[in-house]
């Protein structure tokens, strides 16, 4: 059941908002009080500029973590907390528009940009402007999200790697995978779902990535739980948990639900599929060791 304390409503218009309302002039007067604030982190200053009670989305831009804060207290700790150790600079409003709802809701939408850690990452984020009693137009919500690397944009399109390697790809490759002629930047601890995914993004960046995994092949957490495991989603519906980068959802020709071994083969062939970097359990006891006895 739903408390009232849990409700979160947003007023509804008494009139109509004038036609000739410039959304763009009005974001642009809320975003120039915004930026600056945030880049000299006044979290006073920033809920000023919010309802009364607002929420704020983070994708790992701020917090380096998926978080969402609600109400001015618990917004202004994650800011007093995060805004210096973030340190987002370089603010952009892209476009603005009025967005009305046919129930007496409305509110303007504006779209940013802005980077992070100093100029590391990019990222980009959307606040709504509500009208309050007082004429101001004040945030309900704000969104911040990390959307990439300044200095690793992903290898897609024109920044993909144009120059042929005449048959060198097999020893590139294993060279790669050893880390012979440089370190791992990102290690990645278990080769799962969620650890897979990430070392692909990363692999896109072109940051080099190696992932460990306790097993003596990847999926073979799936294929150690009792033999009639079925998942109960059916595969149609399991785009989310089934989904790897740069595959498709997982094969449904096996039914409509995804048993065990389907499931554990799915994982294993990701990282034969597509160039990934990783160590099993069995491999590393077999690694040499630096003078500072690791690997």
């Amino acid at each position: 059941m739903t408390t009232p304390d849990d409700t979160h409503r947003i007023p509804l218009l008494d009139k109509p908002l004038p036609a000739d309302l410039n959304a763009t002039e009005i974001a642009h007067e809320w975003f120039s009080q915004f930026a600056p604030l945030v880049q000299s982190g006044d979290a006073a200053g920033i809920i000023d500029l919010l309802v009364r009670d607002p929420f704020w989305r983070d994708v790992l831009a701020i917090t380096w973590d998926f978080r969402t804060f609600r109400g001015p207290a618990s917004i202004k700790e994650f800011l007093d907390q995060r805004l210096k150790v973030a340190s987002l600079t370089n603010f952009n409003l892209e476009n603005a528009k009025v967005v009305e709802l046919p129930v007496a809701i409305a509110w303007i939408q504006g779209i940013f940009t802005f980077e992070v850690g100093g100029g590391v990452g990019l990222g980009s984020g959307v606040f709504r402007l509500i009208p309050t009693p007082d004429g101001r137009w004040k945030a309900y919500t704000v969104y911040t999200s990390l959307t990439g690397l300044k200095d690793y944009p992903e290898r897609a399109g024109k920044f993909r790697n144009p120059l042929p390697n005449h048959g060198a790809w097999l020893e590139q490759r294993e060279r790669e995978v050893e880390f012979v002629d440089s370190e791992p930047y990102v290690v990645v601890v278990g080769g799962g779902h969620g650890g897979l995914i990430i070392a692909a993004r990363l692999k896109h960046l072109d940051v080099p990535t190696l992932v460990l995994e306790r097993q003596d092949r990847i999926g073979h957490t799936w294929r150690k739980r009792y033999e009639s495991l079925c998942l109960h989603d059916p595969v149609c519906e399991q785009a989310s948990h089934a989904h790897l980068v740069d595959r498709p959802t997982k094969p449904t020709k096996q039914g409509t639900t995804s048993f065990r071994t389907c499931h554990s083969r799915h994982v294993g062939r990701f990282i034969y599929q597509l160039p990934r970097y990783v160590w099993l359990l069995p491999d590393c006891a077999l690694r040499p060791l630096n003078t500072l006895s690791v690997w």
